[in-house]
C-alpha cells in the first residue's frame, strides 16, 4: 500500500470541506451595478455634446470651445475645432446629429465625413442642420473606416 503524505491528504480535506461549505450556505454574489463615478473632467472640457466612440481616441484629441451659429434666416450651424494632441497623422470620422425642441432626433441624420488630423494641428469641423427646427445637437468622432 502507498504512503500518503499528510500534508496533501490535509489540504485535500480543507478543500473539500470549503466546497461543501460555499456550497450547503448558497455563497452570494452581490451583481448590483456599482455606483457612478463622477466626471473627473470639469464641464468646460468634457462637453456631453461631443461623443468620442473609439475609447482608443479619446486621449489623442481636444475640443475647443463649440461655435453655435443660429439664426430665424437659417438652420442651425455648427463649428468645433479639434486638436490633435500628438505627433502622429490620424484620420477621423464625425458626424452632426440634430434634435428638436423636443429632445427628437431630427431626419435625415448626416452622413459621415473623414477628415485628416496633422500632428498638433486645429481642424475645424462643421454642420448644418437641413430643417429649420433644429435647437440642438451631438458630434460623433470615430476612427476613420
Amino acid at each position: 500500500m502507498k504512503r500518503v503524505d499528510r500534508g496533501f491528504l490535509t489540504l485535500s480535506v480543507v478543500c473539500a470541506a470549503a466546497f461543501v461549505f460555499t456550497t450547503l450556505t448558497g455563497c452570494q454574489v452581490d451583481r448590483s451595478p456599482g455606483a457612478g463615478m463622477a466626471d473627473p473632467y470639469p464641464a468646460e472640457v468634457n462637453d456631453p455634446r461631443i461623443t468620442v466612440l473609439a475609447p482608443d481616441l479619446r486621449p489623442w484629441i481636444g475640443f475647443q470651445d463649440i461655435r453655435v451659429d443660429s439664426n430665424d434666416d437659417k438652420p442651425l450651424a455648427i463649428n468645433v475645432p479639434v486638436r490633435n494632441l500628438t505627433e502622429r497623422q490620424y484620420l477621423i470620422d464625425y458626424r452632426f446629429l440634430f434634435y428638436d425642441e423636443d429632445g427628437m432626433q431630427i431626419s435625415p441624420v448626416m452622413s459621415w465625413h473623414m477628415v485628416a488630423l496633422e500632428p498638433k494641428q486645429n481642424v475645424r469641423l462643421q454642420g448644418r442642420a437641413l430643417d429649420q427646427n433644429a435647437v440642438d445637437f451631438r458630434l460623433e468622432v470615430r476612427w476613420a473606416r
